[in-house]
């Protein structure tokens, strides 16, 4: 049981970040954007072979780990590589799944910028809150702060696209792609490397200093996303898409 509480918090980890941010000095708007998260397979053939790489790699990785922590406690080894089995399968239904995910609903009040989902069933839950007062962001579930929030992305390499342009619901979007290594440094065991690539459509005419999406200030700093794609470098033919579905703030 403790093996599998852990291997769901790992899980977990790509969906729970934490973080302090500078202050991006930003119009106080009012109002809504909403996005609709789509996953699909775009090669079946290199998916199922990567993917399957992937998810090995990441069960070797935990059994080695449990491997030396049961056994600098005297504690019995021989059940770890029969415990995780069954886990290889729930990772990969897991991490990816196809077809329209969930929506995400940043909503700008007053004094704060509150990140909403609402998944397949309709059901409605408060995930994040940005705090204007103080620049942090809270877990509303328990309303604590979440350390390191904007410091899970290492970006490795950025490139703007001036040139190529999208009309995305009136507003004349360029291109904005970059590559991030995502940061475990606060988790007990340690995380297989997770390099991921994202390409933006971005406009200018919008400064905010929270998106539920995109965690890092240094894009926050200069434009908003309204359309974002991201793809994991070590699984191919897989892709997810956060398409912008209504945005109505002033």
């Amino acid at each position: 049981m403790k093996i599998f509480k852990m291997l769901l918090y790992f899980t977990c980890l790509f969906i729970i970040s934490k973080a302090r941010g500078q202050i991006i000095p930003a119009k106080l708007y009012l109002g809504t954007v909403t996005y609709t998260k789509q996953s699909k397979i775009t090669d079946t053939e290199a998916f199922n072979k990567t993917s399957s790489l992937f998810v090995k790699d990441m069960i070797d990785s935990l059994k080695n780990q449990f491997t030396r922590l049961k056994t600098q406690l005297g504690e019995d080894t021989t059940e770890i590589s029969n415990s995780l089995a069954p886990f290889e399968n729930l990772i990969l239904e897991e991490l990816f799944k196809e077809g329209i995910l969930e929506t995400n609903i940043d909503e700008f009040q007053k004094d704060k910028i509150v990140s909403f989902v609402i998944d397949n069933n309709g059901n409605k839950r408060e995930r994040f809150n940005f705090n204007y007062t103080d620049h942090l962001v809270y877990n509303s579930f328990n309303s604590e702060e979440i350390e390191n929030y904007f410091d899970r992305e290492e970006i490795i390499s950025f490139k703007e696209y001036k040139a190529e342009n999208k009309l995305i619901n009136s507003f004349n979007c360029f291109k904005v792609t970059y590559v991030y290594r995502e940061q475990f440094d606060d988790v007990e065991f340690n995380m297989p490397e997770m390099i991921m690539e994202r390409e933006l459509w971005v406009t200018d005419k919008i400064i905010a200093p929270f998106h539920s999406i995109i965690r890092n200030q240094k894009i926050l700093s200069q434009y908003y996303p309204l359309e974002i794609t991201e793809k994991m470098h070590k699984v191919n033919g897989f892709e997810t898409k956060y398409s912008l579905e209504s945005i109505n703030i002033k």
